[in-house]
């Protein structure tokens, strides 16, 4: 079977092509090929079938779906196309078996040729990968997630065709490149590069008064309708047709942006990320993640102090050279003591930043309108941090196909995976090597490794947390007589006591656990305590339930989509030892005439779980 996507989603099988029955089969098995070779969880699954309106039965029906497509495909004799896999499912459509896979090699090997300077071999390749399109992406298919996929994908075929057009102008086909450039123009006014193509195309043609007033004309229409200049890279190609350069009219295009003169870097090249966090360790397999995405989006989350700012820093640091045109920088303020930030506050921030002056747009849509304008042909990173929700943070996502946005939160912003194609980076806990390497790096070799079993012992403590690995680091030194062993002492006795600095109340552990929690729901709170004061190394759904003395499910979700909870697996739960901590610390303070009835659900459970281990002695593990 060959599936397709780029048009209505079907499969290819013997030369015969196939469609699917039921829009949510369509639907499943796009939201399925959308992320080919990868997991794709449930959740993201149902939010591609229904948006944010699920019926009670969701789970059910997406099993059922899923099961439809592995009968649809077993017909074919591909019955191990599709896995079902914990929390969610994974198609695997190996190489050549997705026409949006082959589109994308095609294109690589493209812009190779291009890069290269074999642009009739470029020209050839681009047109076989937009051959790939047979009319709009996911035709027939609706809701966010489609909807924003098929976004995405148009995006690609629009930069393929400016690519296209540019190494076409490259060979001198400038009458093809005027014809084309500007029938898109039509369907995409404000795209600055296939406008620089064009006026670039009259220019070598020989027109190039006319290319000069489709100048005019477009920064009159930019400046009416969104209050912004004309981007660096048009205004370079302006200026190069105003100064002609003595060098060939058939030079490549790439190189003549390359070679255009930058604006100053104070003004129009932001170096906004802060300095990578010293003593940066382990993290090998969550960098390679993100260097090998193949999005324009990430979110980086996991629980409080897990390091989900410093990964970000630290790549987007090693990788500046990717992105040329500047990195912007932002704390969001979602999980603290101050106000969050709002999309309008920050846009107009990066606006100045972009180098935009005069009066900047007060209504948040013309503002997103106008930064998008301003970063849609950057090579810009753009790294959002602390995060708070989807809808803080989505105004922020540039455009195009050369910016990348990285995102940071202690919520899994599913919203952002299901609507907005986010690829998720989810960190957890350091391994116990890579705690030591911290440790070590904080305390210096000589006090690290003259306490190993002090030093093991105090990563163990602080239960391989970045955050309180560095508290604890410094509080270790800051003693007169630097003791691993003596600070153990105090860890034993009151661990979120012990991870805080002194004079700096906001660099503790239980201040950053704290703010997680006030932005919880009552229940989840309630639910938090309870599991604080009784639950084991790993709990079930069944305990949750009784301590709650109601479905817990739903609060269940929103802790482990909070990394509050850990779910290692399917229906297993967990919580980390400093939460654990923390929420039976939680208990003792709020406790209410509710808190007490815990006690007793959890007596009954316990009774529940007792009469069912002496007649079916099977069900004892899962219960428990």
């Amino acid at each position: 079977m060959v599936f397709r996507i780029l048009g209505p989603v079907s499969a290819v099988v013997g030369g015969r092509e196939l469609h699917f029955p039921g829009r949510k089969r369509a639907t499943l098995l796009a939201a399925l090929l959308l992320d080919n070779r990868r997991v794709v969880p449930t959740e993201r699954l149902i939010s591609a079938l229904w948006d944010e309106e699920p019926p009670a039965t969701a789970w059910q029906q997406a099993q059922n779906l899923a099961s439809g497509l592995r009968r649809d495909f077993a017909t074919f004799g591909e019955p191990d196309l599709l896995d079902g896999v914990a929390g969610g499912y994974r198609i695997v459509a190996e190489p050549g078996r997705l026409d949006a896979d082959s589109a994308d090699s095609c294109a690589a090997r493209a812009r190779a040729d291009a890069v290269a300077g074999r642009h009739s071999q470029a020209v050839a390749g681009f047109e076989r990968a937009l051959s790939a399109w047979r009319g709009p992406v996911l035709a027939g298919l609706r809701g966010r997630v489609i909807e924003a996929a098929a976004l995405r994908l148009e995006e690609s075929r629009l930069s393929l065709m400016e690519e296209c057009e540019e190494s076409r102008l490259a060979v001198g086909h400038h009458d093809e490149v005027i014809a084309t450039t500007r029938s898109l123009l039509v369907e995409q006014p404000f795209r600055q590069r296939t406008l620089a193509s064009l006026m670039r195309a009259l220019d070598h043609a020989g027109r190039t008064a006319e290319a000069l007033e489709v100048y005019a004309g477009f920064r009159a229409r930019l400046s009416a309708e969104l209050g912004i200049e004309p981007g660096a890279d048009l205004k370079a190609v302006h200026l190069a047709i105003l100064r002609p350069d003595p060098a060939p009219a058939a030079a490549s295009p790439s190189a003549a942006r390359s070679s255009a003169p930058h604006p100053p870097a104070t003004s129009r090249t932001p170096a906004e990320l802060p300095a990578t966090v010293s003593g940066f360790v382990g993290r090998t397999r969550e960098l390679a993640a993100l260097t090998a995405l193949d999005g324009r989006l990430a979110t980086i989350s996991g629980q409080p102090g897990v390091g989900k700012t410093a990964l970000a820093v630290h790549w987007g640091n090693a990788n500046r050279h990717r992105f040329p045109d500047g990195q912007l920088y932002v704390d969001l303020r979602g999980h603290g003591p101050r106000t969050p930030a709002t999309p309008i506050e920050v846009l107009r921030r990066f606006l100045r930043t972009l180098g935009v002056t005069g009066n900047l747009p007060e209504d948040p849509e013309e503002a997103a309108a106008a930064y998008r304008s301003q970063v849609a042909d950057r090579a810009l990173l753009v790294v959002l941090d602390n995060v708070a929700t989807a809808h803080q943070v989505r105004p922020l996502l540039p455009g195009g196909q050369r910016g990348f946005a990285l995102v940071t939160s202690r919520d899994n912003l599913c919203g952002l995976i299901a609507r907005d194609g986010a690829r998720p980076v989810r960190l957890r806990q350091l391994d116990e090597h890579d705690s030591r390497a911290l440790l070590t790096s904080a305390l210096g070799t000589g006090l690290a490794t003259g306490e190993p079993a002090a030093l093991d012992r105090l990563a163990a403590l602080c239960g391989h947390l970045p955050l309180a690995l560095r508290i604890a680091a410094a509080n270790v030194l800051a003693d007169d007589h630097p003791s691993v062993a003596a600070y153990v002492e105090r860890l034993d006795t009151d661990r979120l006591s012990a991870l805080t600095v002194a004079g700096e109340p906001a660099t503790a552990v239980s201040e950053a656990l704290r703010m997680s929690y006030d932005a919880l729901g009552d229940t989840e709170r309630t639910l938090l305590r309870r599991l604080g004061n009784v639950a084991g190394p790993a709990f079930g759904t069944a305990l949750a339930d009784a301590l709650l003395g109601a479905d817990a499910g739903p609060a269940l979700r929103r802790l482990v989509g909070q990394n509050l909870v850990e779910q290692p697996t399917a229906g297993c739960y967990r919580l980390h030892d400093l939460v654990r901590d923390y929420a039976e610390q939680r208990a003792s303070f709020d406790e209410s005439p509710s808190e007490h009835e815990a006690a007793a659900a959890l007596a009954a459970f316990r009774a529940r779980r007792g009469q069912l281990t002496a007649t079916r002695p099977a069900e004892t593990v899962t219960l428990a």
